[in-house]
């Protein structure tokens, strides 16, 4: 049965899965074996380089079949049979520096996102030279119209770093996503360089829009990661401050939700993987994610651990959604279960699960915002 489909880059949405490029793969930044359209900038991007694409429809954002077999398949090719020594925990210093804060890239909404915050958030129109938050602002439970995500659909805002302009924001872009999804403290200020219009997301408009439309979670994430890896080969290219403890990464997965995926997905999905060995390297090709079932796994960048991940977390999801190389080496820190979920699988966790989406959103906003200030994600969500 045919499941692939010839149609014109303009006609491209999030969520599709792309087999194929009108003139071949060659000079493209894409990987050969297929993706994911996971956000505005690749639509972009294709709609440069060619005029038709192959999609195929059984890898889409609305398939059905779950191909276990192939998972079990890419277990065996992903993680590596080799045990190295694990690299221990650098020693606190006094009063370390914070990271870096890079600019944040621009990321500009396309008609399906605008449509969204139209149809779930609230227009605002504000002043020239207003603070729409300021950097170190703390996050309100009493009153969450504070804690706003936006899209400015007219004018110009600035960001600001400790008082210096790091980066301008214009028409069509979305900023300050990581407050909504963490309650995290601002890490810049905005203000309005001319009057705006914007449209804003509190965290209850967004899950309850993520509910109708899922599909915006996969533009949201390819957001976070693409900044994610912005800030964190900043941070590595000006050296990682040796006093910044490792974070803890936010579980995804509740007992109830993981014992239904086990029993989705079968044995066949379940690797058991000994204390010490490599689960993922840095720069290999993203297959899989993992769901850790039972112990402990560690991220380390430079011999150095960046973050440590119990039962619940997931670990290798950035790669898997963006599909672009593995950012970091992730090893088991004791014996544990993984179960392993392939693009596929995953694809219909973000169909069928808003509660996953929301979760592995705040995992991710929290992996940014450590990379950004250094400091481990100590919230309670």
């Amino acid at each position: 049965m045919q499941t692939t489909t010839k149609i014109h880059t303009k006609d491209i949405k999030i969520g599709m899965y792309v087999s194929g490029l009108d003139g071949g793969w060659e000079g493209t930044p894409f990987p050969f074996q297929g993706f994911l359209i996971a956000n505005g900038q690749q639509i972009k991007q294709l709609q440069q380089l060619c005029e038709y694409v192959e999609i195929d429809n059984s890898r889409s954002i609305n398939a059905s079949i779950l191909d276990t077999a192939a998972v079990k398949k890419l277990v065996e090719i992903e993680v590596a049979p080799v045990h190295q020594d694990l690299p221990d925990d650098a020693s606190p210093v006094s009063e370390p520096a914070p990271l870096p804060i890079p600019a944040e890239t621009s990321v500009h909404a396309l008609a399906d996102e605008l449509e969204f915050f139209k149809a779930f958030g609230v227009r605002e129109t504000v002043g020239q030279n207003v603070a729409l938050f300021g950097e170190g602002q703390k996050p309100s439970r009493l009153f969450w119209q504070h804690n706003k995500m936006y899209l400015l659909v007219k004018g110009e805002v600035g960001i600001l770093v400790h008082g210096i302009h790091v980066n301008t924001i214009t028409s069509g872009e979305i900023f300050g996503e990581l407050t909504p999804l963490i309650l995290a403290k601002r890490s810049a200020t905005v203000v309005t360089n001319s009057p705006c219009e914007l449209i804003s997301l509190t965290e209850s408009q967004l899950v309850s829009g993520l509910e109708k439309k899922p599909e915006f979670a996969l533009m949201l994430m390819g957001i976070l990661i693409q900044r994610l890896r912005q800030a964190a080969e900043a941070a590595l290219s000006s050296g990682l401050p040796t006093g910044h403890k490792a974070n803890k990464s936010i579980p995804v997965f509740n007992g109830k939700m993981m014992r239904e995926l086990v029993q989705k997905l079968e044995d066949s999905a379940v690797t058991h993987i000994t204390a010490h060995q490599t689960i993922f390297r840095k720069g290999a090709i993203g297959m899989l994610m993992y769901v850790v079932l039972e112990g402990r796994v560690i991220t380390c960048v430079e011999d150095r651990i960046v973050e440590r991940s119990g039962p619940g977390c997931v670990i290798g999801e950035i790669a898997l959604v963006d599909q672009q190389r593995r950012l970091a080496r992730v090893v088991a820190e004791t014996d544990c279960s993984l179960l392993a979920i392939n693009h596929q699988v995953f694809l219909e966790l973000v169909k069928n699960q808003p509660a996953f989406s929301i979760s592995l959103l705040q995992a991710l906003a929290s992996r940014l915002r450590f990379w950004r200030t250094g400091e481990p994600f100590q919230g309670d969500l």
